[in-house]
């Protein structure tokens, strides 16, 4: 399998916690995340620094939301390896939010 890292490191600065969903689409359209989901054979590494305290559920669902809605939850775990430490649950958690966004009736 291919694989495209997406290195935390990268434009964090002194930052020790990484949050808030429109952080995370920016990082989404700078890695062009868009292009990868369509690429059969193709994974995610996720790198987080050890300097990094906490990744937040909103980066993460601004950072992988449509890829899991594209690929669907089994196939978005198989593609993503993490590299590094994630709060508890804290995937689990964008995850569902993504697929529950994703089922959401859109308005009229």
């Amino acid at each position: 399998m291919k694989t495209h890292t997406i290195d935390l490191v990268q434009g964090l600065g002194s930052a020790r916690v990484i949050s808030g969903r429109p952080k995370g689409e920016a990082r989404r359209a700078k890695e062009k995340l868009d292009t990868y989901d369509v690429i059969p054979d193709m994974g995610y590494r996720l790198v987080v620094p050890e300097k990094v305290f906490s990744v937040s559920s909103s980066f993460l669902l601004g950072l992988f939301g449509d890829s899991i809605r594209t690929l669907g939850e089994a196939r978005f775990r198989e593609r993503l390896t993490v590299d590094g430490r994630l709060p508890k649950g804290v995937l689990d958690y964008a995850i569902r939010q993504a697929l529950r966004e994703s089922s959401a009736i859109p308005e009229a």
